[in-house]
């Protein structure tokens, strides 16, 4: 911040407001830099309001370990979960690494349909430019 201010609010994406904690410290530059925000823990547009100065916006992506798309284990998934109790409907006893992806049911009639698709687009460009060339 430019000038030094007495207290900073927060507005998380929520709407929750919070306030800045901590003692600003002087920057080299003339300016006043504040403590890192501990308690942005909510992915969104968070609003920080100092007193008297503009209002500043910023925003906060995901935790890249919360983007891991990996198939838990039913075991570890339930440990995941340890102090609530979780149960796993139907599949505790089933092993995902070797689930089907798909290609038994239907997999070869889309295939067949794709390639007569492409045939008839084929046949239709040939006899385009077949009567073409006659004119």
């Amino acid at each position: 911040l430019d000038s030094l201010v007495p207290s900073v609010t927060v507005v998380g994406p929520d709407g929750a407001t919070a306030s800045w904690g901590g003692t600003p410290v002087a920057s080299p530059d003339g300016g006043w830099v504040w403590p890192p925000f501990e308690d942005a823990d909510m992915p969104g547009i968070w609003r920080v309001k100092p007193e008297g100065a503009p209002e500043r916006v910023f925003a906060l992506g995901l935790d890249p370990a919360e983007s891991d798309l990996e198939r838990l284990d039913p075991g570890a998934l339930v440990a995941a979960f340890a102090p609530l109790p979780t149960e796993i409907a139907g599949a505790v006893d089933r092993d995902f690494s070797t689930e089907d992806d798909g290609e038994g049911r239907g997999g070869e009639l889309a295939r067949s349909v794709l390639i007569a698709a492409l045939a008839l687009l084929m046949g239709e460009s040939l006899l385009a430019r077949w009567i073409g060339r006659r004119r």
